[in-house]
């Protein structure tokens, strides 16, 4: 029976040792052949203990080279004290990572790997792999679009800046016709199509100074363009109070001329023919949002009102129809009506 059993003993221990050798020629393979340079160092003292053939080919150094060795006694990791740093808060954390560490070859060419370290036991001690990629194509590749990015964002601003200036020639040659005409119809139109490249050029301006070109805040936007226009008209602020209440919001380009063009035509109706006999007033202007995206522009004054009866789609005033067609053509919004003590007007569309 003792014979038996130390027989059966011998052959569990021998398949441990060819499960504990199948194990460790995987691991060896493993380690070989992979794609990544691999370091085990001894977690007590840093010493490397074993390094893979992809590491070797990628630092162009022998093995002989790196065995034994710390990795602040290598040329590759050349910031000993980052190293030794390294090595400290891995002792303590057992986890190290280093998304951009940069490298250098045994022949001097710099390389941009990305470095992970982890504590584990094996037979009892504990070691330490490192994992090292070389990041190199990618980080140059990542380099090359930021590159592209900030060509195209200064290609981008002046765009916008030679437009704006654009507008803002095209709005002095309509000033030089306006000195040269006395027919007060004529003048009427100029002026209002000045108000509208204003609109427009203002847009652009603020693109300019936004840090992404693409979107303005339609809140600084809308408080400088009512400022304008008090200015354009000569409005005296002590007649006429403008309230505005306009959130923070981003808003591009497309969204954002509308809007503009909007509050322009009902702003300048209001100064037009709201107060009459110098009449004083209120003029409330606010832009808000809801969590569904929409937003809703409120338009408001205290003046005289419309005549009863009026109908707002059925207008023929220039200004009036850009509202109607702006918010409905161009926003796909709805527009709301009234002229009971004053005017009022809602506009509701999708940000």
């Amino acid at each position: 029976m003792k014979i038996k059993a130390v027989k059966k003993r011998l052959s569990v221990q021998a398949v441990q040792k060819n499960v504990l050798e199948v194990s460790e020629d995987r691991y060896r393979r493993l380690f070989e052949t992979a794609q990544d340079g691999i370091l085990i160092l001894a977690a007590n003292t840093g010493k490397i203990k074993d390094v893979n053939p992809f590491l070797l080919n990628m630092l162009g150094y022998a093995k002989k080279d790196i065995l034994e060795k710390k990795l602040w006694q290598i040329g590759a990791f050349k910031d000993a004290k980052a190293s030794k740093k390294a090595f400290l808060e891995l002792q303590t954390k057992e986890y190290v990572r280093y998304e951009d560490l940069p490298l250098e070859t045994k022949d001097g060419h710099k390389i941009a790997v990305e470095f992970v370290s982890n504590v584990y036991l094996v037979d009892q001690k504990r070691v330490i792999q490192c994992n090292i990629r070389d990041i190199t194509v990618r980080k140059e590749a990542e380099e090359s679009i930021q590159r592209s990015l900030k060509e195209k964002e200064a290609l981008l601003k002046e765009l916008h800046h030679r437009v704006k200036n654009n507008l803002q020639i095209i709005s002095g040659l309509l000033q030089l016709k306006l000195f040269n005409s006395k027919n007060k119809e004529v003048i009427d139109v100029f002026k209002q199509v000045q108000e509208r490249i204003r609109v427009m050029a203002l847009v652009h301006q603020k693109l300019c100074e936004s840090k992404d070109f693409m979107s303005i805040d339609i809140s600084e936007y809308i408080n400088e363009l009512v400022n304008e226009l008090i200015l354009a008209y000569g409005i005296d602020r002590k007649k006429i109070m403008v309230n505005v209440n306009v959130v923070k919001v981003l808003l591009k380009i497309d969204i954002a001329v509308p809007c503009g063009l909007i509050i322009n035509e009902l702003l300048t109706n209001s100064f037009k023919y709201a107060f009459p006999e110098d009449r004083k007033g209120e003029i409330a202007i606010s832009l808000s949002s809801n969590r569904k995206g929409m937003l809703e522009i409120l338009v408001s004054d205290n003046g005289i009102g419309f005549s009863k009866g009026f109908n707002i789609y059925k207008v023929k005033t220039m200004g009036l129809r850009i509202v109607i067609d702006t918010i409905q053509t161009q926003l796909g919004g709805k527009i709301s009506f009234s002229s009971a003590g004053g005017t009022w007007f809602k506009l509701t569309f999708q940000s």
